[in-house]
């Protein structure tokens, strides 16, 4: 996933990828699976931050991101002022 400059933080990263784990989840995919540059640090937030489960693993100048598409108990009204902004 990639977002333009001009629009990053603003929400729409996380908006998109909770769109893509709810859709997954409904086709029965579990985990997600990412690798983010180790100095993306702003995307690995986005995963930290999206209200699902996530493991990262780092490897030299790589982040490995594991994200489990069943969503967290409060993850909805965590990301409700998010997805308006987005």
């Amino acid at each position: 996933m990639e977002i333009a400059d001009a629009v990053q933080g603003k929400g729409l990263g996380t908006a998109l990828l909770c769109r893509l784990a709810d859709a997954a989840n409904e086709l029965g995919i579990q985990v997600l699976d990412a690798e983010v540059l180790a100095e993306n640090r702003r995307m690995i937030q986005v995963f930290r931050n999206c209200g699902y489960p996530v493991k990262v693993h780092s490897l030299p100048g790589v982040e490995l991101v594991e994200l489990r598409t069943a969503r967290a108990a409060k993850a909805p009204k965590t990301l409700e002022p998010r997805n308006k902004a987005a």
